[in-house]
């Protein structure tokens, strides 16, 4: 927009920029010029007295290194600037040798005339509280460094540019283009930076916007050092290209496949090119001034919304958000074009349509609410309030197969048979009726519609209603939120059912957002509104691989949830099997309770007390000191204990339950390896029951089932025998 209307920042007469591109690397038939090439190139520009010269580089490993004595000594007698970059690491690199803090430019007192900036006293406390934050140096090679001056060479994702980096009490680093306005041109003011006599408008870290203009505007002003080097080879100098007082800029890689290329808000360029556009900047004083940061106005366009909501008319809110949302874009690209004022627009505008849009339809369905609730063929399948929109409009109700983005959602009851078998069949059926519907009532409650009710489970989905309308936005927010508010109600009447000597009843859900097709399977006097296709049964799978009281998300379900982290979740990968696919699928166990972990584990032990599941086999423990190596085709890990009904393992991947694996016991240089392969006894082909995080790591149970009885127990029997010599040995060794 800005350059349309022609209020891009011109490019500064006085830059003149030089580039080894392909036309320079044909020429010399290399990637790279040696010192002795670029000491030419400089000396034949210095012929013409620019007031500076920089080379967008680290020069960390310069080709002809054995030409350094001459480049030194020879820079050292020039009076024409050379400026070359540096980069701040986090940690030392191995092998590199960083920049020695005493060179001359980095010093504080000097280049600030004894005072200071306001973002560079706070980097000096941040700096006294926390060493780590100053980094390591890295730049020209030792051997030609001293004659150098050297800048900061950095750039961040946010479009922004750190002029200043602090690296001592009295040591501190420039961005590269500040250098080209000279160092005697670099003042502080009442704490305020000021390059040439203009304000330099910085953040409170230092920072300045890139204020850049389309490549185009560039690329036509880079001349090829092809040229440069013919004139060098002829002994001729630069003629009129370069005058006294230019500031000439040096881009070494600006050839096909080795161009340094970042992200800027007019899309990617060549770092060079945004080199050059800083110092356009710091020569011709024109910067860009943000007016703040995003949060103050998405607060206020939120509110704005809010109150426009409230009080204005469906028709009317339209129209007023369309106008709001044209004037605060043009009010944002008429103070960038013409004042060089940034203005956060996005992020503020989307909150302002969120807001209005949230509470709209907060308002419809308060007022849905209050519609009397009938019963018809329909009830138990669709909320109250969309079940009398049809009977309004009975042609409104899609029973003709459509096809349909939405989110499934499968639950299911953990070992019902198994606690239901304790109660008569009447007071069975009736507290599951119960809470069946008391489950269905929250996925009304959250938007969602029951497909069917299957046994002691349920199969639901969320995003469409039966209208023939596109699916809904938000259906796996939805989902996820009613999966949330399933679990902790349940859990929470499973402890009180406990102890009143009630069922418990642990649920499992699986979530997987997918493209189905819905509709009638019934004939002409019923209808059997369903919906069929392989996301469903993913869903049922997601919850068969889940833990108890926990959620089982899909790839898509997961990628749809974006401010899911924001929500105080704990959130697991994990690895799962499906039936006809190879290899294992990604899914993501949801844990409701990751702020209240006590509730799980009580609801937990209320089962395990109902259902008296006690462990009936003795289980034989390995020592910490001692490792058992397995191996798998997901990932290795390590025997925990084992017995003969199974064994844990912890392994770096969480993996679903209902999985089966073909592990290895011991690793390829352990003698047990080998001796479990010699009696038949491995690879064991084992079913994964249960996992639940361990430390870093993930541990798992796992059922044996490719072994008979006597070979479990010759298994169990080999295992504790090298436990007990791996005991023995170990005790000797401390001995």
């Amino acid at each position: 927009m800005r350059d349309t209307l022609g209020k891009s920042p011109p490019l500064d007469p006085r830059i003149k920029v030089f580039a080894f591109d392909d036309a320079a690397v044909a020429e010399v038939d290399d990637r790279d010029l040696p010192l002795s090439s670029w000491l030419s190139i400089y000396q034949a520009i210095a012929k013409s007295e620019p007031a500076t010269i920089l080379i967008d580089r680290y020069w960390s490993n310069p080709a002809g290194l054995k030409d350094a004595p001459l480049f030194r000594d020879e820079i050292k007698k020039s009076v024409i600037p050379f400026i070359a970059g540096a980069h701040v690491w986090p940690h030392a690199i191995s092998g590199r040798k960083k920049l020695p803090l005493s060179h001359k430019s980095f010093d504080a007192v000097s280049m600030f005339k004894g005072k200071k900036l306001d973002f560079i006293a706070q980097q000096a406390i941040e700096q006294q509280s926390d060493d780590s934050t100053a980094g390591v140096l890295y730049g020209p090679h030792h051997a030609i460094a001293d004659p150098l001056q050297i800048g900061l060479l950095s750039y961040e994702n946010d479009f922004y540019v750190k002029l200043f980096h602090f690296l001592a009490p009295d040591r501190v680093i420039a961005h590269l283009s500040l250098l080209a306005a000279g160092m005697q041109n670099i003042e502080v003011e009442k704490g305020a930076l000021k390059v040439s006599g203009a304000v330099v408008p910085t953040d409170s870290l230092g920072r300045v916007l890139v204020n850049i203009a389309p490549q185009k505007r560039y690329s036509s002003k880079v001349y090829s050092l092809k040229g440069v080097i013919k004139r060098v080879q002829k002994g001729k100098g630069l003629g009129s290209v370069v005058k006294k007082g230019d500031v000439v800029i040096l881009l070494p890689s600006y050839y096909t496949g080795h161009v340094d290329m970042v992200s800027t808000p007019l899309g990617a360029m060549p770092g060079g090119i945004l080199m050059t556009a800083m110092v356009n900047s710091v020569l011709s004083g024109k910067w860009l001034r943000s007016v703040g940061g995003d949060i103050p106005l998405i607060f206020l366009f939120s509110l704005l919304g809010v109150g426009l909501t409230l009080y204005l008319r469906t028709v009317w809110l339209s129209i007023t958000q369309i106008l709001v949302l044209c004037t605060f874009f043009a009010v944002a690209n008429i103070s960038f074009s013409y004042f060089s004022i940034v203005i956060p627009w996005f992020f503020p505008s989307m909150a302002f349509v969120f807001t209005s849009a949230a509470l709209f339809v907060e308002r419809i369905r308060r007022h849905e609410q209050q519609s009397q609730k009938i019963s018809d063929a329909l009830t138990g399948f669709l909320s109250p309030k969309h079940l009398k929109q049809f009977l309004k409009r009975p042609s409104s109700l899609q029973v003709a197969p459509v096809g349909r983005n939405v989110t499934v959602m499968f639950i299911d009851i953990t070992g019902y048979s198994l606690v239901s078998e304790r109660l008569e069949p009447k007071k069975a059926f009736s507290q599951l009726r119960e809470l069946l519907s008391q489950i269905r009532e929250i996925i009304f409650a959250y938007g969602g519609v029951v497909d069917r009710t299957l046994g002691d489970g349920m199969l639901c989905f969320f995003g469409y209603y039966y209208d023939g309308s596109k699916s809904i936005e938000n259906h796996a927010t939805q989902a996820m939120d009613c999966a949330i508010e399933i679990q902790r109600t349940v859990v929470a009447r499973n402890i009180k059912a406990s102890e009143a000597g009630k069922l418990v009843y642990p649920l499992r859900i699986g979530i997987n957002t997918s493209y189905v097709y819905i509709g009638n399977l019934g004939g002409k006097d019923h209808f059997d509104l369903t919906l069929i296709g392989d996301g469903v049964n993913y869903a049922q799978r997601l919850e068969t691989a889940c833990e108890s009281n926990c959620i089982m998300l899909g790839q898509a379900t997961y990628n749809s949830l974006y401010q899911i982290y924001a929500r105080g979740y704990a959130i697991t990968k994990r690895q799962i099997q499906i039936k006809h696919h190879d290899g294992f699928m990604t899914a993501y166990e949801v844990d409701p309770f990751a702020e209240n972990p006590e509730q799980r584990r009580l609801a937990i032990a209320a089962y395990r007390d109902f259902a008296k599941i006690d462990r009936v086999t003795a289980r034989y423990d390995i020592p910490e000191n001692i490792t058992i190596a397995l191996e798998s085709a997901i990932c290795g890990g390590k025997l925990f204990n084992f017995s003969l009904g199974g064994f844990c393992a912890v392994m770096p991947e969480y993996i679903g339950k209902g999985s089966t694996l073909s592990i290895v016991v011991g690793d390829p240089n352990d003698p047990l390896h080998h001796e479990l392969k010699k009696l038949g006894l491995s690879p064991l082909v084992c079913e994964l029951r249960w996992g639940r995080r361990f430390g870093g790591n993930f541990m798992h149970g796992f059922m044996v089932k490719n072994l008979s009885e006597s070979q479990k127990k010759c298994f169990v029997e080999t295992l504790e025998k090298h436990v007990q010599q791996l005991v023995l040995k170990s005790r000797k060794k401390g001995a």
